[in-house]
């Protein structure tokens, strides 16, 4: 008995460590408080001796990964004569952090990522609401617990925020830009958009796990996004809710399909939030030069294939000197400016670095709809819904979706391995 109890404790706490370490990893990067190396560095510090302690040990595949993408870098530094050591340092701390939690957490990975971004979810309706009816009072408190946090701010994040809850986030029907109009809820993340790209994760991972869709957690995640008003993440939404009426087996599938794409017209039709910020983003033929044109995700992705077509093998790297040229100024922020990470990634390290990132996280959402015996071509699908997402956001240099390429082929491989010689057979 008292054998059992041991056991019962040593169970809860491992637990409450790796929720934790999962929580650290998705916050590095993404939630304002936690910007900057100095945070990442401690973070996979900690994490490896975790690691270490648990006794894990290291497969072949990390290892390959990581060093395709320093060769990238290697090779990028001689052919440009440019080498930062500490951004390579930094972006390969990134992929072996990510790897020792997703190893050191394993199969409960998806599991906990929901719990988590739910809590987070249920914390920013409890000040998101509020400040729909009352603005001023709400955004003054909180103002006031921001500047107690700014005292533990150990680099500038460029969002007003209290760690747990990021606002001041605001859409303007007349210029699109931030002023007093409608309320965006960010939850804990650096904006609204960004939020978005979480919450349609968590419906991922939530959906083939309990293999539905409507479940009281996707419910709560449907109810979040909305507050977002981020029309990349209803864009990967629509895909998201099509894709699963398209593979499942209810017979009134073609009704709700039909039926899902009037709504999406209406909503198009008549949310200006919607109808406003695409027909800015595309309509980019007015504007006489490069130089004049607002950067959209649109424009992004222009410019970064322009960058693409003349670097397409080894990419233009991370660095600044090497990544932007004579056609635009070089360290001009509004210039040089990119939002689109799908686009970008692309350009940084080149069509084999983007085929291997991409290919890799392929594999590993197939891996993960096979062990929760879901249906296997959905992975491409879910490949595609994360290329949308990150199509409006900056997320392939976070930790938490660098991760994504390999999660999981970590932890059950051996499960996975026999599962798929059973099908065959």
């Amino acid at each position: 008995m008292y054998t059992e109890k041991v056991d019962i404790k040593r169970q809860a706490g491992k637990k409450r460590i790796d929720y934790f370490l999962l929580y650290l990893l998705v916050g590095m990067g993404t939630m304002p408080f936690y910007t900057g190396n100095e945070f990442l560095f401690f973070f996979l510090l900690t994490t490896m001796l975790m690691f270490i302690y648990e006794k894990h040990s290291i497969e072949k595949f990390i290892i390959y990964y990581s060093l395709f993408f320093f060769i990238i870098f290697m090779t990028q530094a001689i052919y440009y004569s440019v080498f930062e050591p500490w951004k390579v340092l930094a972006y390969m701390s990134r992929i072996i952090y990510a790897y020792f939690v997703f190893r050191i957490l394993g199969k409960n990975i998806g599991k906990y990522y929901v719990n988590i971004i739910y809590v987070f979810t249920i914390i920013s309706f409890l000040f998101y609401f509020p400040t729909l009816f009352f603005p001023t009072a709400v955004n003054s408190f909180l103002e006031s617990i921001a500047e107690i946090v700014n005292y533990f701010q150990l680099n500038p994040p460029g969002r007003t925020h209290i760690i747990i809850y990021t606002f001041g986030e605001e859409y303007s029907e007349t210029s699109g830009f931030v002023s007093s109009a409608i309320p965006r809820n960010s939850g804990p993340f650096w904006e609204p958009g960004g939020y978005g790209v979480f919450l349609i994760l968590a419906m991922i991972f939530e959906l083939v796990e309990k293999k539905k869709f409507f479940t009281k957690k996707n419910i709560v995640f449907l109810l979040a996004l909305i507050t977002t008003l981020s029309t990349a993440s209803f864009v990967a939404l629509f895909v998201l809710i099509a894709f699963y009426l398209i593979m499942s087996d209810n017979s009134f599938k073609a009704l709700y399909i039909g039926s899902l794409i009037i709504i999406a017209f209406v909503v198009y039709a008549n949310a200006f939030f919607l109808t406003g910020k695409i027909e800015r983003d595309v309509n980019v033929g007015n504007y006489k030069s490069l130089k004049d044109i607002p950067r959209n995700r649109f424009v992004s992705a222009q410019l970064d294939l322009m960058d693409f077509i003349d670097y397409p093998i080894i990419g233009r790297g991370r660095y600044e000197a090497t990544r932007f040229d004579t056609k635009e100024s070089k360290n001009d922020q509004f210039l040089n400016h990119r939002n689109n990470g799908t686009t970008n990634l692309l350009v940084e390290f080149g069509f084999f670095g983007f085929i291997v990132f991409f290919g890799t996280m392929y594999q590993s959402f197939r891996n993960f709809c096979i062990i929760n015996k879901w249906k296997i071509s959905f992975a491409v699908l879910l490949t595609i819904i994360v290329l949308v997402l990150g199509f409006s956001q900056m997320i392939f240099n976070k930790p938490l979706f660098i991760g994504l390429s390999f999660m999981f082929l970590i932890g059950g491989r051996q499960k996975l391995v026999s599962i798929t010689r059973a099908k065959r057979i």
